[in-house]
């Protein structure tokens, strides 16, 4: 195994054991036996526990944007990437709920992952931004605004209304009708047809 696939298997280890312990619970010595590895082996690939945390929220956030244009890499037009990154931020949410608990409870996790999801909201600006030029030259949308806030408002509208139905509705309401969100964010910034 390479230094640097023995790294990335650390940095798996470490988020299963951040991610259900937390930060302040956490030892180098539960990452090591997550890994099968010894405590002076994590110390030959970081300093401190803090550095492995911040490397493991980097490694892990260079796989979300990684899985993000894997799934918006599959559809053509920019209805389907508008559902399917809808659903991807969904699925994301649900399997992640535990952190906004963890965050919480410990000051590191919150400043560490609140500036993970802060990135992460501008990488994937990014992503779709590309997503909405593209579109934009096949007249798939709006001309008459700025590719910017396209991209801001299908974020923010699909952030928002995902977040919303994940963790704070009724288990039974927590369902997503993602054609009528597409519908919704189509009709203020989708091109005319006809």
């Amino acid at each position: 195994m390479s230094r640097e696939e023995k790294k990335n298997e650390i940095l798996r280890a470490a988020g299963q054991v951040f991610f259900s312990k937390g930060f302040e619970k956490t030892k180098i010595e539960d990452v090591a036996k997550q890994a099968g590895i010894g405590k002076g082996t994590v110390y030959e690939y970081f300093e401190s526990k803090l550095q492995l945390f911040e490397e493991m929220i980097a490694y892990y956030h260079q796989d979300i944007i990684d899985s993000l244009c894997e799934a918006l890499a599959r559809w053509e037009n920019i209805g389907d990437k508008i559902k399917a990154y809808a659903q991807f931020m969904t699925e994301m949410i649900s399997n992640h709920i535990h952190l906004f608990e963890l965050m919480a409870d410990s000051r590191v996790m919150a400043r560490e992952m609140g500036a993970m999801i802060l990135e992460s909201n501008i990488r994937m600006g990014d992503v779709l931004l590309e997503i909405v030029t593209e579109a934009m030259s096949k007249g798939e949308l709006r001309l008459d605004l700025e590719p910017r806030l396209i991209t801001s408002t299908i974020l923010g509208t699909v952030n928002q209304y995902c977040s919303l139905k994940i963790m704070f509705s009724e288990p039974e309401s927590q369902e997503i009708d993602y054609d009528r969100l597409v519908d919704a964010v189509m009709r203020g910034v989708g091109a005319e047809v006809g």
